[in-house]
Order: structure tokens, then sequence, then C-alpha cells
């Protein structure tokens, strides 16, 4: 193969490469624009912020008086409010957790009955003593009629 050859311009290196070094004024110029920019977008943001939070602050304050004091203690009868914050913060598994250790140690515990002059026992020590002294009254198991056998006109021979 025949080596073609290269066409010059006037002016061109041999070497093919840059004399001369990348300009450092301008880069630093744009990096130090760049950062001017972050910084102020960031104290911006920071500032919007601020007022964004305190416009939140004045939307939560209590508009009456009503409703800047606290929750009010309910009635233990009543059922409360779930899931409403400072009324009644259990879920529902909670309060049948609740209900059921409750049950549960009313009906294995001594205790004050619920008029006065009467205890309360628990229920397994009422049931042994129901039948110690016979106060349950049990019947007899029902039985069915008897069956008749149907005997026939013949008798012996």
């Amino acid at each position: 193969m025949a080596d073609i050859p290269i066409e010059r311009h006037p002016g061109e290196h041999p070497e093919k490469h840059e004399h001369s070094d990348v300009p450092i004024p301008p880069i630093a110029i744009a990096g130090a624009v760049i950062l001017a920019i972050a910084l102020v977008t960031f104290i911006a943001m920071y500032v919007l912020f601020r007022v964004f939070d305190r416009q939140q602050e004045a939307m939560e304050q209590p508009v009456s008086a009503v409703r800047a004091q606290p929750p009010r203690q309910t009635n233990p009868d009543i059922p409360p409010l779930q899931g409403v914050a400072g009324f009644h913060n259990n879920t529902p598994a909670a309060d049948m957790d609740e209900l059921r250790a409750r049950e549960s140690q009313m009906i294995n515990s001594y205790g004050k009955g619920a008029e006065p002059g009467t205890a309360r026992i628990p229920v397994s020590r009422a049931m042994d003593l129901a039948i110690e002294r016979q106060l349950l009254k049990s019947q007899p198991p029902a039985t069915q009629p008897a069956q008749t056998q149907a005997t026939g006109g013949a008798h012996g021979s």
C-alpha cells in the first residue's frame, strides 16, 4: 500500500497537540458563580421554610378557649372515641386485650362484690362450693318412653 500524503495547513504544528494550557481564571470564575448561586439558593430555601413553619404554627393555634383546654376526663361507663388523640389512643385490638385481661382478673380473683356486704370469689371456687353444698339441683336424665313389644294373637302350641 502506498502512503497517502497528509495535507498540512500553513501554521499547523507537526506535533498535533496544544502548546498552551487551559485558561484557569475563567474556570475559577465559573466555579465561584456556581457556588454563589448554590449558596443563595440554600439561604432562600432556609428562609422560605422558616416562613412556612411560622405559618403552620399560626394555623395550629387554638381558635377558642374551649379548644385550648386539655381534654376532659370522660365517664368510664361511656365508650371512648377510638383513635382520637387525647381521648383514646388505643387500637381496637389493644382495647380487646385490655377488656379480656380485666374480665379474666375479675372472674379469677377474690374481691369486694358489686353490692354492699358481698364478696367476689373465683368462678372455679364458686362451682366447687355449689357442688359441695349441693346448691345445683340436678334433674334425673330424661327417659325415653319404653317401646312396647307387639304381641301377636297366636299363643304357644
